[in-house]
């Protein structure tokens, strides 16, 4: 019952991951239709079920927004477009099959009925090769392609994954709903810097496009830069970014790309309160995941066109602020969701008593556990801090993983990422620093960490010495990990050295990461980590202190909580 409990407690931090808005057409007249994703089975229950447990909120940068109906894409009539992109260069030739092999997964786990899929191969040309409407024929389409072989002399792919968005979007069109996917298999390599992955990136976004990416890098000469494009490209589209690294597992990514339309839900929105001297305008809306008053998941900001017209500039009043669970906004008033069953009637007189006594019992067991468990933690930050950072600790005991263990078929509480691709990697803090939890989960490849949200980071630090953005985690499928500094103002030392801004360092186990003199990290990866003799040193070296780092000046502690949230990076690399 602990380890239950405590991988509930543990996987509702992280659950932001799990919630993406993939299509956002303007607003017009104070209504807008998004479209999102929930990756998370569980979410998914607790939103359409027959009793539902959670609800929806929009939050709008100006105005207010309420969230109407919910609509499951799939028991809609609104079909689904898929662009295969191959890339059909001489670099790609030895995974040129491996590539059509996972497409085949795709093919044998594609629905039938409303789903379009075209080919395409790219290179120094964007060549169309066909369209299916089924999983045999696209099987038959593949086997011809891949017969043609990987005899294209170079890559033009950002400019080629533009033409890809255009075909999906001209497949289905975002006014007439539905979903829009690009598939793009690839190395990573591209001779032609004529577009910026954030270019590409906002593209899709405006057509509502998602593109996912299926990197075959292992045995490529291609710099890590170019594959944080790629993740960079899939994440900002609300896409999947698959380095494929163990094959069997990038057959499962790719084959639940095909089964995009059970994840996805159009949500209804209505505006109020704009400012009618402003009737056009950027703005940007988050959807969060609501349920007993806490956000168990949320979305990353997404642009869209606002308009001050109709309803919108109307005062918000009655239900705008948001509507009880299983209600919806209707003319300005919470009224029964359509969709939501009734729950069922109260338990009869006669019903017997034994249950609600075991259920009580459970429920004082549980709430005694978890007093214990507060009071460990209380009695662990209480503790004295040492003068100096200590050695390194015998292994702490690792209750459970941020993500739940995998579920028997059919069963949602265990959702597990299939798109998580590398080893379990942790930072432990060293010392005493009541700030900050004591063990912080790398949970992306691509982690900014920073002391302001507002920054874009993904794992917030509460300490005045943290920069906005103070530098950036990178971990690779092999578990490789790299630290880059990002010209913060205190500093960033790994072993006691600073590292210059910009200057990006591999980490290996057991190495001590400092964000400022006041902060610092060991990293932990429990299978990687090296075996130490007793006789083995294991206190870092003292870091120096920085002449360019002035004592920030006395303030009043500020109470700010940790928060780790899943900002996906819009930054592109050059």
């Amino acid at each position: 019952m602990t380890t239950g409990l405590l991988t509930l407690v543990l996987s509702a931090a992280w659950a932001g991951e799990s919630l993406s808005v993939t299509a956002l057409p303007p607003a017009e007249q104070g209504r807008a239709r998004a479209q999102i994703e929930l990756q998370d089975l569980n979410h998914q229950q607790a939103i359409s079920g027959a009793t539902p447990t959670a609800t929806l909120r929009a939050v709008v940068g100006q105005g207010q927004a309420a969230v109407g109906k919910i609509t499951p894409l799939y028991t809609s009539d609104e079909p689904v477009y898929t662009v295969m992109a191959f890339d059909q260069s001489g670099s790609f030739k030895r995974h040129w099959s491996a590539a059509f092999d996972l497409a085949r997964g795709f093919a044998t786990a594609m629905p039938q009925g409303k789903h379009s899929v075209e080919v395409t191969t790219l290179g120094v040309q964007f060549i169309r090769q066909g369209v299916v409407t089924d999983g045999p024929g696209l099987t038959s389409l593949l086997s011809k392609v891949e017969a043609q072989g990987s005899g294209q002399s170079a890559t033009r792919l950002k400019g080629f994954v533009r033409d890809a968005i255009d075909l999906a979007a001209a497949g289905q069109p975002l006014a007439s709903g539905g979903a829009r996917q690009v598939i793009v298999f690839t190395d990573g390599g591209d001779e032609s810097a004529a577009y910026d992955v954030d270019e590409i990136v906002a593209y899709a976004r405006e057509r509502g496009v998602i593109v996912h990416t299926v990197a075959h890098y292992q045995g490529a000469k291609v710099s890590p830069e170019r594959l944080d494009e790629l993740r960079q490209l899939s994440e900002g589209t609300g896409g999947r970014g698959v380095q494929v690294d163990a094959t069997a597992q990038a057959k499962t990514a790719v084959q639940q790309l095909a089964t995009l339309a059970t994840r996805l839900y159009w949500v209804e929105l209505s505006f109020c309160g704009l400012n009618a001297a402003t009737p056009h305008f950027d703005d940007k809306l988050t959807i969060e995941l609501m349920s007993g008053g806490q956000r168990l998941a949320w979305s990353d900001p997404a642009p869209f066109r606002q308009n001050a017209t109709g309803a919108g500039v109307t005062a918000c009043a009655g239900c705008e602020a948001g509507c009880p669970t299983g209600q919806v906004c209707d003319a300005g008033a919470c009224k029964p969701d359509p969709n939501v069953k009734a729950p069922q009637a109260a338990v009869a007189k006669d019903s017997p008593w034994w249950p609600w006594l075991l259920a009580l019992l459970a429920a004082l067991g549980l709430g005694g556990l978890l007093a214990w468990l507060l009071a460990s933690r209380r009695r662990e930050r209480e503790a004295p801090a040492p003068a100096t950072i200590p050695a390194t600790p015998a292994p702490p005991v690792v209750v459970a993983p941020a993500v739940a263990p995998a579920a028997e078929p059919g069963s949602t509480a265990g959702w597990r990422d299939p798109f998580a691709t590398f080893p379990e990697t942790q930072l432990h803090v060293v010392g005493q620093q009541p700030a900050v939890e004591p063990i912080l989960r790398v949970h992306k490849s691509v982690l900014k960490i920073g002391g302001s949200r507002e920054a874009g980071v993904d794992l917030v630090l509460n300490l005045p010495q943290v920069s906005g953005h103070h530098a950036t985690l990178q971990v690779y499928p092999a578990g490789a990990v790299f630290v880059t500094d990002h010209g913060s103002t205190n500093g960033t030392y790994v072993g006691g050295r600073r590292l210059a801004s910009g200057e990006r360092v591999e980490l290996l186990p057991g190495d001590v990461l400092s964000l400022s003199q006041q902060l610092h990290l060991r990293l932990v990866q429990p299978s990687r980590m090296p075996t130490v003799s007793p006789s083995q040193p294991t206190t870092p070296a003292p870091v120096a202190a920085s002449p360019a780092a002035a004592p920030p000046p006395p303030s009043a502690p500020v109470h700010k909580q940790t928060i780790i949230a899943p900002v996906k990076p819009s930054r592109g690399d050059r």
